[in-house]
């Protein structure tokens, strides 16, 4: 198993999601080697192999090979932790986007993110590293459903991507993908990419403040009295 792990926070946001649609996260938490009680244990990181896993039981057990996409109407702020509020004291979402960048780490380090301007856009090119175990799609279209999800929260307005890029054969059902990201999809694809207007990346964010600017301008956060938002539990043990 390699050593690259995934904040324990975020996988809090994947059990909530699963317990959202009628799953028993416990149960697949447990089977994933993953121990409940850790997704409330601040600091608190876990392997890649097992996020993966998790991913592969929640589409078997569902039968819903779209399940990663299935709550993509919910916008899920903490899942970002710190990272978010770093994000909402940007003027734009290039700046958001370059502060997730830099902070990344913090989330994890099984994932890299790159933006690259292109002709009246920008492209957001995510890696992820599986381990020992190839990355489940579920995974991957999460984190788009997720960081798609947070840009529409902070920018307040309904952002979409102009093209997506996914590495994964087509689906047989197509319609979750429609419902999801509301622009073309491309499968197959050399890579994982979001391709946002350059005009919805370069215009101002609803929830810039000057307060939350000043706080956030450097890490860590515990320094500016920052707390995590409150979230719903999972489940397992509360």
């Amino acid at each position: 198993m390699s050593k690259r792990t995934t904040a324990a926070v975020w996988v809090k946001g994947i059990a909530e999601m699963l317990a959202a649609e009628g799953m028993d996260p416990c149960a697949l938490l447990a089977a994933a080697g993953i121990e409940p009680a850790a997704l409330d244990t601040q600091g608190a990181r876990l392997p890649t192999e097992k996020i993966s896993r998790l991913w592969e039981l929640a589409a078997e057990r569902s039968g819903n090979p779209a399940i990663g996409l299935a709550q993509h109407h919910v916008v899920r702020p903490a899942s970002f932790d710190v990272v978010g509020y770093t994000m909402m004291s940007c003027a734009d979402l290039r700046g958001a986007f370059e502060r997730l960048i830099r902070y990344l780490l913090i989330l994890s380090d099984a994932l890299t993110m790159t933006m690259s301007e292109e002709r009246d856009g920008y492209r957001v090119t995510f890696v992820l590293f599986g381990g020992d175990r190839p990355v489940p799609r579920q995974r991957i279209e999460f984190i788009f459903v997720t960081v798609i999800g947070f840009c529409r929260w902070i920018s307040g307005r309904n952002v979409h991507p102009w093209a997506i890029e996914l590495p994964y054969p087509a689906p047989l059902d197509p319609a979750p993908y429609r419902a999801a990201f509301r622009c073309p999809v491309s499968f197959d694809a050399p890579r994982c990419s979001l391709l946002f207007a350059g005009a919805d990346i370069l215009r101002r964010c609803r929830h810039r403040t000057r307060s939350l600017r000043k706080c956030t301008s450097g890490l860590p956060a515990s320094s500016c009295g920052i707390s995590i938002m409150p979230r719903s539990a999972t489940g397992c043990g509360n």
